[in-house]
Order: structure tokens, then sequence, then C-alpha cells
């Protein structure tokens, strides 16, 4: 028995294979969970420009901002750190793949110019540390990418 098959029939095919496989992408779309980057999107790029200049600060420096993982801690060490000098400031432990694993630490810098935080609160994974001191008034602003074992 041969099937008539006319291109009618299949341009009714061709539709309903279309608004099936596009109501199955929306329903997936849906069901999946996106983070922004920040719930304060639009001030933070009003500030842009003030992190711009505060990046450019922590450039100029001698050495680098380092954040070393030493077993259940993160020792965060200042670059041109004086002894005595008074920081102010905050680390900011962004999850990419989950905001709901964001922690910010203020900064409490010992003379040696370095901070110890526990890290067993924080998942394994990858976090992008966004420190944020201020030295004898000056601004300093430094991104570091940090694996959590």
């Amino acid at each position: 028995m041969k099937i008539n098959f006319s291109w009618g029939t299949g341009i009714a095919i061709f539709i309903i294979i279309f608004i099936g496989f596009y109501v199955s992408l929306m329903l997936i779309t849906k069901q999946r969970k996106f983070d922004l980057v920040s719930k304060e999107y639009y001030p933070e790029s009003i500030e842009f420009e003030s992190r711009i200049e505060k990046t450019r600060n922590a450039k100029a420096l001698h050495e680098k901002l380092q954040i070393k993982v030493k077993g259940d801690s993160l020792q965060i060490l200042l670059p041109d750190w004086k002894n005595g000098s008074v920081v102010s400031g905050t680390a900011y432990f962004y999850r990419p793949n989950n905001s709901l694993q964001d922690i910010s630490v203020p900064l409490e810098i010992n003379y040696d110019g370095e901070q110890m935080i526990d890290a067993g609160e924080m998942k394994t994974g990858r976090y992008i540390a966004k420190v944020e001191w201020i030295i004898l008034d000056t601004k300093y602003y430094d991104e570091i990418s940090i694996y959590i074992p």
C-alpha cells in the first residue's frame, strides 16, 4: 500500500515539528536558573569609572594582590603593605555558577599585611575574589580567580 504524501502534508508536518521543538525549548529554558552578575547592576555600572581608577592604582603597585589557599583557610596578602598602615575594605568572593554561595568579608589585615579567612563554608569550585581596599586615602581594587579544592 502506498501512502499519498503531498506538499501540503509535508508543510503541516514541518510546522507541527517546529512548534513542538519551540515549545520544548521554552520549557527547558524556563526551568533553568540564570544568575545575574550582580543584583544591583545599574548602580554598579554608574560606579564603573571609579573602579577603573582603583584598578589602575592596584596595577601601579610594585607587588600584586595575592590570595592563597592554605588548607581550610584563605590567606589574603596585600601588596606594598606598610606596617601599621590603616586598611579598610572588603573581599567579595563571587561564585559564577551560584549567587547563593557568594561571600563578603570585611578586611582585617594584621601587622604582616595578611588576613586569614575561614574557607570551611565555601563550596568546592571556582570563585572570583573581588578585593577593594584603602590604604592612606588611596583606593585600590583587584580581582583574582581562585579555586577551592
